[in-house]
Protein backbone atom coordinates (compact mmCIF):
# COMPACT_ATOMS: atom_id res chain seq x y z
CA UNK A 1 0.00 0.00 0.00
CA UNK A 2 2.94 2.26 0.50
CA UNK A 3 3.94 1.74 -2.80
CA UNK A 4 0.14 2.86 -4.68
CA UNK A 5 0.74 5.64 -2.10
CA UNK A 6 4.16 6.51 -4.30
CA UNK A 7 2.23 6.25 -7.46
CA UNK A 8 -0.58 8.33 -9.29
CA UNK A 9 -3.40 6.15 -6.84
CA UNK A 10 -3.99 8.60 -3.70
CA UNK A 11 -7.51 7.14 -2.92
CA UNK A 12 -6.12 4.51 -0.54
CA UNK A 13 -8.03 3.38 2.61
CA UNK A 14 -6.76 1.08 5.72
CA UNK A 15 -9.27 -0.37 7.71
CA UNK A 16 -7.70 -1.77 11.55
CA UNK A 17 -6.36 -0.16 14.50
CA UNK A 18 -2.16 -1.47 14.15
CA UNK A 19 -0.40 0.45 11.39
CA UNK A 20 4.00 0.97 11.48
CA UNK A 21 3.13 3.10 8.52
CA UNK A 22 3.55 6.77 8.93
CA UNK A 23 2.22 7.09 5.27
CA UNK A 24 -1.15 5.41 5.68
CA UNK A 25 -1.78 7.47 9.04
CA UNK A 26 -3.78 9.88 6.77
CA UNK A 27 -5.51 6.94 5.47
CA UNK A 28 -7.10 4.79 8.03
CA UNK A 29 -10.86 4.82 7.72
CA UNK A 30 -11.68 5.55 11.14
CA UNK A 31 -9.72 9.06 10.87
CA UNK A 32 -11.37 9.55 6.94
CA UNK A 33 -14.92 8.95 8.54
CA UNK A 34 -14.71 11.67 10.91
CA UNK A 35 -14.43 14.09 8.20
CA UNK A 36 -17.11 12.41 6.65
CA UNK A 37 -19.96 14.73 6.57
CA UNK A 38 -23.52 13.37 8.28
CA UNK A 39 -26.57 14.38 6.79
CA UNK A 40 -29.23 16.08 9.11
CA UNK A 41 -31.16 12.95 9.67
CA UNK A 42 -28.34 11.37 10.69
CA UNK A 43 -27.09 13.61 13.62
CA UNK A 44 -30.45 14.57 14.78
CA UNK A 45 -30.50 10.02 14.82
CA UNK A 46 -27.61 9.69 16.33
CA UNK A 47 -28.17 12.63 19.11
CA UNK A 48 -31.75 10.89 20.11
CA UNK A 49 -30.06 7.74 20.79
CA UNK A 50 -27.64 9.19 22.98
CA UNK A 51 -30.09 10.60 24.53
CA UNK A 52 -32.25 7.85 24.81
CA UNK A 53 -28.93 5.73 26.20
CA UNK A 54 -28.36 8.34 28.78
CA UNK A 55 -31.48 8.21 30.20
CA UNK A 56 -31.31 4.23 30.01
CA UNK A 57 -28.06 4.10 32.04
CA UNK A 58 -29.62 6.02 34.46
CA UNK A 59 -32.70 4.13 34.81
CA UNK A 60 -30.84 0.79 34.81
CA UNK A 61 -28.33 2.25 37.68
CA UNK A 62 -31.36 3.08 39.63
CA UNK A 63 -32.97 -0.06 39.14
CA UNK A 64 -29.73 -2.09 39.91
CA UNK A 65 -29.33 0.21 42.88
CA UNK A 66 -33.27 -1.32 44.61
CA UNK A 67 -31.97 -4.70 43.60
CA UNK A 68 -28.97 -4.50 45.59
CA UNK A 69 -31.44 -2.55 48.51
CA UNK A 70 -33.97 -5.74 48.25
CA UNK A 71 -31.16 -8.47 48.70
CA UNK A 72 -33.03 -8.25 52.11
CA UNK A 73 -36.73 -7.82 53.18
CA UNK A 74 -35.40 -5.57 56.16
CA UNK A 75 -34.28 -3.27 54.09
CA UNK A 76 -37.91 -2.34 52.39
CA UNK A 77 -38.72 1.25 52.46
CA UNK A 78 -42.01 3.11 51.42
CA UNK A 79 -39.78 4.40 48.87
CA UNK A 80 -40.04 1.54 47.05
CA UNK A 81 -43.26 -0.53 48.14
CA UNK A 82 -45.37 2.47 48.12
CA UNK A 83 -45.44 3.58 44.13
CA UNK A 84 -45.41 -1.15 43.68
CA UNK A 85 -48.52 -1.04 46.20
CA UNK A 86 -50.39 2.20 44.62
CA UNK A 87 -49.88 0.28 41.20
CA UNK A 88 -50.68 -3.35 41.94
CA UNK A 89 -52.16 -3.61 45.68
CA UNK A 90 -54.51 -0.18 45.49
CA UNK A 91 -56.54 -1.66 48.63
CA UNK A 92 -53.21 -2.17 50.54
CA UNK A 93 -51.70 1.30 49.83
CA UNK A 94 -54.96 3.17 50.63
CA UNK A 95 -54.43 1.55 54.42
CA UNK A 96 -50.61 2.76 54.38
CA UNK A 97 -50.65 5.66 53.01
CA UNK A 98 -49.57 9.14 55.35
CA UNK A 99 -52.71 11.00 55.41
CA UNK A 100 -55.90 9.59 55.25
CA UNK A 101 -59.40 9.83 53.31
CA UNK A 102 -60.05 13.15 56.44
CA UNK A 103 -56.42 14.89 54.87
CA UNK A 104 -55.22 13.38 59.04
CA UNK A 105 -50.83 12.84 58.66
CA UNK A 106 -48.98 10.41 60.50
CA UNK A 107 -46.27 11.74 62.31
CA UNK A 108 -43.24 10.87 62.89
CA UNK A 109 -42.44 7.04 61.29
CA UNK A 110 -44.23 6.27 58.44
CA UNK A 111 -47.49 4.03 59.02
CA UNK A 112 -45.26 1.34 56.69
CA UNK A 113 -42.44 1.26 58.94
CA UNK A 114 -44.20 1.10 62.34
CA UNK A 115 -46.69 -1.95 60.43
CA UNK A 116 -43.31 -3.50 59.64
CA UNK A 117 -41.33 -3.30 62.73
CA UNK A 118 -44.03 -5.49 64.51
CA UNK A 119 -42.99 -8.52 62.58
CA UNK A 120 -39.00 -7.50 62.09
CA UNK A 121 -37.90 -9.83 65.59
CA UNK A 122 -39.11 -12.81 63.27
CA UNK A 123 -37.25 -12.63 60.39
CA UNK A 124 -34.59 -15.03 61.70
CA UNK A 125 -37.70 -17.64 61.43
CA UNK A 126 -38.26 -16.45 57.82
CA UNK A 127 -34.84 -16.94 55.40
CA UNK A 128 -35.07 -17.27 51.81
CA UNK A 129 -33.80 -20.71 52.57
CA UNK A 130 -37.12 -21.56 53.54
CA UNK A 131 -40.23 -23.10 52.14
CA UNK A 132 -41.37 -21.36 49.83
CA UNK A 133 -45.14 -20.17 49.98
CA UNK A 134 -47.24 -21.83 46.91
CA UNK A 135 -49.31 -19.00 44.84
CA UNK A 136 -52.56 -20.08 46.55
CA UNK A 137 -51.45 -19.06 50.36
CA UNK A 138 -49.56 -16.04 48.69
CA UNK A 139 -53.43 -15.07 47.10
CA UNK A 140 -54.78 -15.25 50.20
CA UNK A 141 -52.22 -13.47 52.57
CA UNK A 142 -52.86 -10.58 49.97
CA UNK A 143 -56.36 -11.02 50.39
CA UNK A 144 -55.99 -10.46 54.08
CA UNK A 145 -53.61 -7.57 53.61
CA UNK A 146 -56.07 -6.25 51.65
CA UNK A 147 -58.91 -6.56 53.75
CA UNK A 148 -57.11 -5.46 57.36
CA UNK A 149 -53.62 -4.90 56.99
CA UNK A 150 -53.19 -4.13 60.54
CA UNK A 151 -55.10 -7.69 61.92
CA UNK A 152 -52.32 -9.72 60.34
CA UNK A 153 -49.83 -11.87 62.99
CA UNK A 154 -46.06 -10.60 63.11
CA UNK A 155 -45.61 -13.77 61.05
CA UNK A 156 -48.29 -13.35 58.34
CA UNK A 157 -46.69 -9.46 57.76
CA UNK A 158 -43.30 -10.77 57.37
CA UNK A 159 -44.45 -13.01 54.76
CA UNK A 160 -46.39 -10.29 52.93
CA UNK A 161 -42.66 -8.56 52.85
CA UNK A 162 -41.17 -11.66 51.45
CA UNK A 163 -44.34 -11.74 48.44
CA UNK A 164 -43.88 -8.00 47.86
CA UNK A 165 -40.03 -8.01 47.93
CA UNK A 166 -39.97 -10.67 45.10
CA UNK A 167 -42.73 -9.34 43.22
CA UNK A 168 -40.52 -5.77 43.10
CA UNK A 169 -37.61 -7.27 42.29
CA UNK A 170 -39.65 -9.54 39.60
CA UNK A 171 -40.57 -6.25 38.10
CA UNK A 172 -37.18 -4.44 38.42
CA UNK A 173 -35.56 -7.35 36.87
CA UNK A 174 -38.20 -7.18 33.87
CA UNK A 175 -37.32 -3.21 33.25
CA UNK A 176 -33.77 -4.11 33.99
CA UNK A 177 -34.35 -6.18 31.02
CA UNK A 178 -36.08 -4.58 28.78
CA UNK A 179 -33.74 -0.86 29.12
CA UNK A 180 -30.83 -3.53 27.72
CA UNK A 181 -32.52 -4.68 24.90
CA UNK A 182 -33.75 -1.19 24.10
CA UNK A 183 -30.29 0.29 24.27
CA UNK A 184 -29.23 -2.39 22.05
CA UNK A 185 -31.56 -0.75 19.83
CA UNK A 186 -30.38 2.37 20.06
CA UNK A 187 -26.88 1.23 19.95
CA UNK A 188 -27.57 -0.41 16.94
CA UNK A 189 -29.21 2.35 15.16
CA UNK A 190 -25.98 4.50 16.01
CA UNK A 191 -23.85 1.62 14.59
CA UNK A 192 -25.78 1.59 11.47
CA UNK A 193 -25.18 5.95 10.85
CA UNK A 194 -21.36 4.97 11.63
CA UNK A 195 -21.81 2.03 9.05
CA UNK A 196 -23.39 4.22 6.18
CA UNK A 197 -20.76 7.12 6.98
CA UNK A 198 -17.86 4.22 6.38
CA UNK A 199 -19.23 3.64 3.29
CA UNK A 200 -19.31 6.61 1.58
CA UNK A 201 -15.64 6.75 2.24
CA UNK A 202 -15.05 3.21 1.20
CA UNK A 203 -17.37 3.73 -1.91
CA UNK A 204 -14.72 6.28 -2.62
CA UNK A 205 -12.00 4.30 -2.18
CA UNK A 206 -9.68 2.83 -5.47
CA UNK A 207 -8.05 0.63 -3.18
CA UNK A 208 -8.90 -0.66 0.27
CA UNK A 209 -6.73 -2.90 2.83
CA UNK A 210 -7.58 -5.11 5.82
CA UNK A 211 -7.51 -8.29 7.06
CA UNK A 212 -9.40 -11.35 6.65
CA UNK A 213 -10.94 -11.23 10.15
CA UNK A 214 -11.95 -7.00 9.70
CA UNK A 215 -13.10 -8.24 6.59
CA UNK A 216 -15.09 -10.46 7.99
CA UNK A 217 -16.11 -7.89 11.31
CA UNK A 218 -17.46 -5.46 8.42
CA UNK A 219 -18.18 -7.68 6.14
CA UNK A 220 -22.16 -6.02 6.43
CA UNK A 221 -20.44 -2.92 5.11
CA UNK A 222 -18.37 -3.96 2.52
CA UNK A 223 -20.74 -5.98 0.94
CA UNK A 224 -22.47 -2.45 0.00
CA UNK A 225 -19.35 -1.51 -1.53
CA UNK A 226 -19.24 -3.00 -4.55
CA UNK A 227 -16.21 -4.23 -4.65
CA UNK A 228 -15.17 -6.08 -8.04
CA UNK A 229 -11.52 -7.07 -7.36
CA UNK A 230 -9.95 -8.71 -4.36
CA UNK A 231 -5.93 -9.49 -3.79
CA UNK A 232 -6.04 -11.72 -0.64
CA UNK A 233 -1.93 -11.95 0.75
CA UNK A 234 -0.44 -14.80 2.26
CA UNK A 235 -3.38 -16.88 0.97
CA UNK A 236 -1.76 -20.57 1.69
CA UNK A 237 -1.82 -19.36 5.80
CA UNK A 238 -5.93 -18.41 5.31
CA UNK A 239 -8.46 -20.84 6.31
CA UNK A 240 -10.56 -22.09 3.17
CA UNK A 241 -14.00 -21.49 4.55
CA UNK A 242 -12.79 -17.66 6.40
CA UNK A 243 -11.63 -16.93 3.06
CA UNK A 244 -15.19 -17.80 1.21
CA UNK A 245 -17.50 -16.41 3.75
CA UNK A 246 -15.06 -13.19 4.14
CA UNK A 247 -15.65 -12.64 0.14
CA UNK A 248 -17.89 -9.71 -1.30
CA UNK A 249 -20.49 -11.15 -3.66
CA UNK A 250 -19.55 -8.40 -6.08
CA UNK A 251 -16.08 -9.75 -6.60
CA UNK A 252 -15.69 -10.85 -10.33
CA UNK A 253 -11.90 -11.45 -9.72
CA UNK A 254 -9.88 -13.01 -7.00
CA UNK A 255 -6.05 -13.13 -6.81
CA UNK A 256 -4.37 -15.22 -4.20
CA UNK A 257 -0.74 -14.49 -3.54
CA UNK A 258 0.94 -17.22 -1.08
CA UNK A 259 3.14 -20.11 -0.90
CA UNK A 260 1.55 -23.61 0.00
CA UNK A 261 5.13 -24.24 0.40
CA UNK A 262 4.99 -22.69 4.23
CA UNK A 263 2.94 -22.09 6.90
CA UNK A 264 -0.48 -23.72 6.73
CA UNK A 265 -3.73 -21.98 8.44
CA UNK A 266 -3.92 -22.26 12.19
CA UNK A 267 -5.98 -25.47 13.30
CA UNK A 268 -6.31 -25.36 16.97
CA UNK A 269 -8.31 -28.65 16.51
CA UNK A 270 -4.94 -30.81 15.15
CA UNK A 271 -6.03 -34.30 15.66
CA UNK A 272 -9.55 -34.05 14.57
CA UNK A 273 -9.12 -31.85 11.50
CA UNK A 274 -5.79 -31.24 10.59
CA UNK A 275 -4.87 -32.81 7.06
CA UNK A 276 -1.59 -34.35 8.38
CA UNK A 277 -3.80 -36.49 11.24
CA UNK A 278 -5.37 -39.92 10.64
CA UNK A 279 -8.71 -38.82 11.44
CA UNK A 280 -8.11 -35.14 10.29
CA UNK A 281 -7.04 -36.59 7.20
CA UNK A 282 -10.86 -36.72 6.25
CA UNK A 283 -11.53 -33.14 6.81
CA UNK A 284 -8.23 -31.41 6.07
CA UNK A 285 -9.74 -28.11 7.66
CA UNK A 286 -6.25 -26.80 7.46
CA UNK A 287 -5.49 -26.98 3.64
CA UNK A 288 -6.11 -23.65 2.23
CA UNK A 289 -7.85 -23.35 -0.92
CA UNK A 290 -4.38 -21.75 -2.53
CA UNK A 291 -3.00 -25.37 -1.72
CA UNK A 292 -5.86 -27.39 -2.94
CA UNK A 293 -6.33 -25.64 -6.35
CA UNK A 294 -2.00 -25.61 -6.65
CA UNK A 295 -2.19 -29.15 -6.20
CA UNK A 296 -4.62 -30.16 -7.24
CA UNK A 297 -7.55 -33.42 -6.70
CA UNK A 298 -9.57 -35.93 -7.80
CA UNK A 299 -11.20 -35.21 -10.48
CA UNK A 300 -10.18 -31.62 -10.80
CA UNK A 301 -7.48 -30.07 -12.35
CA UNK A 302 -4.28 -28.42 -11.09
CA UNK A 303 -5.19 -24.45 -11.74
CA UNK A 304 -1.58 -22.72 -13.02
CA UNK A 305 0.34 -21.24 -10.68
CA UNK A 306 2.82 -18.57 -11.30
CA UNK A 307 5.89 -19.00 -9.24
CA UNK A 308 8.69 -16.74 -8.58
CA UNK A 309 11.83 -18.63 -9.67
CA UNK A 310 14.71 -15.95 -9.12
CA UNK A 311 14.97 -14.65 -4.98
CA UNK A 312 16.42 -11.42 -4.15
CA UNK A 313 17.01 -11.70 -0.31
CA UNK A 314 19.08 -14.25 0.86
CA UNK A 315 22.61 -14.83 0.67
CA UNK A 316 23.66 -17.76 -1.01
CA UNK A 317 24.51 -20.21 2.35
CA UNK A 318 20.83 -19.61 2.99
CA UNK A 319 19.15 -19.88 -0.50
CA UNK A 320 20.87 -23.28 -0.80
CA UNK A 321 19.43 -24.81 2.44
CA UNK A 322 15.83 -24.24 0.66
CA UNK A 323 17.01 -24.90 -2.70
CA UNK A 324 17.98 -28.76 -2.04
CA UNK A 325 14.76 -29.30 0.17
CA UNK A 326 11.62 -27.04 -1.39
CA UNK A 327 12.63 -25.09 -4.48
CA UNK A 328 14.65 -27.04 -6.98
CA UNK A 329 14.30 -24.50 -9.26
CA UNK A 330 15.38 -21.54 -7.27
CA UNK A 331 17.91 -19.36 -8.75
CA UNK A 332 20.10 -16.56 -7.07
CA UNK A 333 19.35 -12.99 -8.70
CA UNK A 334 23.64 -11.17 -8.55
CA UNK A 335 22.82 -9.14 -6.19
CA UNK A 336 22.72 -11.34 -3.54
CA UNK A 337 26.07 -12.92 -4.64
CA UNK A 338 27.92 -9.53 -2.99
CA UNK A 339 26.24 -9.07 0.15
CA UNK A 340 28.69 -8.22 2.95
CA UNK A 341 28.66 -10.59 5.79
CA UNK A 342 27.38 -9.48 9.21
CA UNK A 343 29.82 -7.29 11.60
CA UNK A 344 30.26 -9.44 14.56
CA UNK A 345 29.76 -12.97 13.18
CA UNK A 346 32.02 -15.31 11.94
CA UNK A 347 29.56 -17.55 9.98
CA UNK A 348 26.43 -16.31 7.93
CA UNK A 349 24.84 -19.17 8.64
CA UNK A 350 25.14 -21.42 12.39
CA UNK A 351 23.11 -23.68 13.98
CA UNK A 352 23.13 -23.89 17.78
CA UNK A 353 22.30 -27.11 19.79
CA UNK A 354 21.52 -27.04 23.47
CA UNK A 355 19.87 -29.14 26.01
CA UNK A 356 17.87 -26.99 27.94
CA UNK A 357 14.07 -27.66 28.80
CA UNK A 358 11.04 -25.60 28.13
CA UNK A 359 9.45 -23.60 30.68
CA UNK A 360 7.14 -25.43 32.92
CA UNK A 361 3.73 -24.48 31.20
CA UNK A 362 1.69 -25.45 34.60
CA UNK A 363 3.55 -22.63 36.35
CA UNK A 364 3.10 -20.00 33.62
CA UNK A 365 0.39 -16.94 34.08
CA UNK A 366 -0.78 -17.85 30.73
CA UNK A 367 -0.02 -21.26 29.64
CA UNK A 368 -1.10 -20.95 26.16
CA UNK A 369 2.22 -21.38 24.40
CA UNK A 370 5.71 -22.90 24.72
CA UNK A 371 8.51 -20.48 25.70
CA UNK A 372 11.97 -21.33 26.69
CA UNK A 373 13.82 -18.68 29.29
CA UNK A 374 17.42 -19.78 28.33
CA UNK A 375 16.93 -19.23 24.68
CA UNK A 376 15.38 -15.79 25.41
CA UNK A 377 18.83 -15.06 27.64
CA UNK A 378 20.64 -16.11 24.67
CA UNK A 379 18.88 -14.00 22.52
CA UNK A 380 19.20 -11.28 24.33
CA UNK A 381 23.18 -11.45 24.10
CA UNK A 382 23.49 -12.22 20.79
CA UNK A 383 21.15 -9.20 19.85
CA UNK A 384 22.97 -6.88 22.03
CA UNK A 385 26.47 -8.24 20.74
CA UNK A 386 25.52 -7.22 17.22
CA UNK A 387 24.68 -3.85 18.44
CA UNK A 388 27.49 -3.26 19.89
CA UNK A 389 29.27 -3.29 16.69
CA UNK A 390 28.81 0.45 15.81
CA UNK A 391 27.23 -0.86 12.53
CA UNK A 392 23.78 -1.81 12.67
CA UNK A 393 20.49 -0.04 14.56
CA UNK A 394 17.91 -2.27 16.11
CA UNK A 395 15.22 -1.98 13.09
CA UNK A 396 18.10 -3.94 11.00
CA UNK A 397 17.57 -6.89 13.36
CA UNK A 398 14.40 -9.75 13.07
CA UNK A 399 14.28 -12.55 15.66
CA UNK A 400 11.51 -15.10 14.68
CA UNK A 401 9.79 -17.42 16.88
CA UNK A 402 6.87 -19.15 16.18
CA UNK A 403 5.80 -19.28 20.03
CA UNK A 404 3.59 -16.13 20.99
CA UNK A 405 4.80 -17.36 24.86
CA UNK A 406 7.96 -16.94 23.52
CA UNK A 407 7.30 -13.71 21.71
CA UNK A 408 6.15 -12.21 25.00
CA UNK A 409 9.03 -13.40 27.23
CA UNK A 410 11.80 -11.76 24.18
CA UNK A 411 9.27 -8.45 24.34
CA UNK A 412 9.60 -8.37 27.92
CA UNK A 413 13.75 -8.92 27.52
CA UNK A 414 14.40 -6.80 25.12
CA UNK A 415 12.04 -3.81 25.25
CA UNK A 416 14.14 -1.92 28.28
CA UNK A 417 16.98 -1.47 25.71
CA UNK A 418 15.87 -1.73 22.02
CA UNK A 419 12.64 -0.36 20.30
CA UNK A 420 10.57 -3.84 19.66
CA UNK A 421 8.11 -3.94 16.61
CA UNK A 422 5.28 -6.65 16.61
CA UNK A 423 3.64 -7.59 13.31
CA UNK A 424 0.14 -7.13 12.65
CA UNK A 425 -0.05 -11.11 12.70
CA UNK A 426 2.00 -11.31 15.84
CA UNK A 427 -0.19 -8.55 17.88
CA UNK A 428 -3.36 -10.38 16.76
CA UNK A 429 -2.13 -13.71 17.69
CA UNK A 430 -1.06 -12.37 21.38
CA UNK A 431 -4.53 -10.57 21.77
CA UNK A 432 -6.07 -14.26 20.73
CA UNK A 433 -3.96 -16.20 23.43
CA UNK A 434 -4.61 -12.94 25.95
CA UNK A 435 -0.86 -12.21 26.40
CA UNK A 436 -1.69 -8.98 24.95
CA UNK A 437 -4.10 -6.95 25.58
CA UNK A 438 -5.63 -5.10 22.75
CA UNK A 439 -4.77 -1.49 22.13
CA UNK A 440 -1.50 -2.12 24.08
CA UNK A 441 1.80 -0.43 22.90
CA UNK A 442 4.46 -2.60 22.00
CA UNK A 443 7.56 -0.19 21.55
Amino acid sequence: MEQLHHTSIKKIIRIGSHSQSSLLVGHNLSEMSKKEPKTAYERNLIATASKTLNEHAQSMGRCLTQLRDLSHDSNLSWEAVGPFLEKKHKSIHTQLREADKEGFQVVGQHAFDIWKSQGAHLNEYWRPRDRDLSPTESRELLRKAGHGIYTMSNAERQKVLRIWSKEIQNTLASDLWTGIEDAKAQMRAIGNVHEEVDRRVLQGADVIGITTSGLAKRISTLRRVHCKAAICEEAGEILEPHLLSALPPTVEHFIQIGDHEQLRPKNNNFKELSLESYRGSLYQLDRSQFERLSLGENGRARLPVAQLDVQRRMRLEISTLIRETVYPTLKDHDTTKNLPHVVGMRNSVFWLHHENLQDDRDLEPRPKSFSNSWEVTMVHGLVRHILRQGVYSSTDIAVITPYTGQIQKLRLALRNEFEIVLSDRDQEAMERDGILVHGESVD
